[in-house]
């Protein structure tokens, strides 16, 4: 019965630690690099849902939307007004003294107004990937004010 290895078996085994080290060096920095980045697009993918459920709420309670700028959407509630307003990398909702801001850098948010009752929203993350930018964990979604409802009822 032998006690210990020979030297070609030895060999081998560092031989394949070598070619699996190469293989896996290779891929570490990617790996590495991709792990937070995905974690990122993440967050900002939830945070665009985050501002989407508040815009939601604001239009099913809302008289009339309307659309200021291509960045600015204004909707008319019996008690006062509501502004989100688009800059690149945030969202901005003031209503009265109240503000909020969802701050998300590479998130876009695009909206329609289909009439003064309606309104079509897009979010997506524009993710710049090795030079060519994608669009990323794009949504699309269609509110109607409580105005339009009652009206159907």
């Amino acid at each position: 019965m032998r006690k210990g290895y020979a030297l070609i078996e030895v060999i081998v085994v560092l031989s394949l630690f070598v070619l699996l080290g190469a293989t896996f060096s290779q891929l570490w920095p990617t790996f590495i690099s991709e792990i937070p980045r995905g974690y990122r697009l993440v967050q900002q993918h939830s945070t665009l849902n985050n501002l989407v459920s508040h815009i939601r709420a604001d239009v099913a309670d809302a008289g009339e939307i309307s659309q200021l700028a291509d960045d600015s959407l204004l909707i008319k509630m019996a008690y006062g007004t509501i502004l989100y307003r688009y800059e690149p990398g945030r969202i901005l909702r003031q209503k009265d003294d109240d503000s909020m801001v969802w701050s998300a850098p590479q998130g876009k948010v695009e909206w329609r107004i289909r009439n003064s009752n309606s309104i079509e929203l897009t979010t997506y993350i524009e993710d710049n990937n090795l030079g060519s930018k994608q669009k990323k964990m794009a949504n699309s979604f269609v509110f109607f004010t409580r105005s339009i409802r009652e009206a159907r009822k």
